[in-house]
């Protein structure tokens, strides 16, 4: 099982940016909600060692390529879909290939391409992802 690591670098009161890294390599920029003490739908997750499994919804057809983070204390259904903006996420986290603003809002940008690269690297297999920071 492929292993990613999360790395929060940057957090305010309105969001949090970090890096996705494999085997040191950083691949993809994260966008979360800030840490309200993972509270559901407000906050992002707190650290830990989480396995990531393709969910395939109404909302998230296949195509879509969306991720569930499994067994999250306290959470249901924290997924990695595609999204730019906090206005995006209930506490999701979402991938992007850079950062950037959008309508004066940090964001990350092409979402959906960095979810195809996501998918293309694990293969659409299940992956290890730890978190690391609030």
């Amino acid at each position: 099982m492929k292993r990613f690591h999360l790395h929060r670098v940057s957090s305010s009161s309105k969001v949090t940016m970090g890096a996705l890294v494999h085997q040191g390599i950083p691949l993809l920029t994260i966008l979360e909600r800030p840490w309200v003490f993972n509270k559901p739908f407000e906050s992002c997750a707190p650290p830990g060692t989480y396995i990531c499994k393709r969910y395939v919804s109404k909302k998230y057809p296949l195509e879509a390529l969306a991720w569930i983070v499994k067994d999250v204390p306290g959470r249901t259904n924290m997924l990695i879909h595609a999204g730019n903006t906090v206005k995006d996420s209930k506490g999701c986290t979402l991938p992007g290939i850079s950062y950037g603003e959008l309508e004066g809002e940090p964001a990350v940008l092409n979402s959906r391409e960095a979810l195809r690269r996501l998918n293309q690297i694990t293969g659409g297999e299940p992956f290890e992802l730890v978190i690391h920071g609030n």
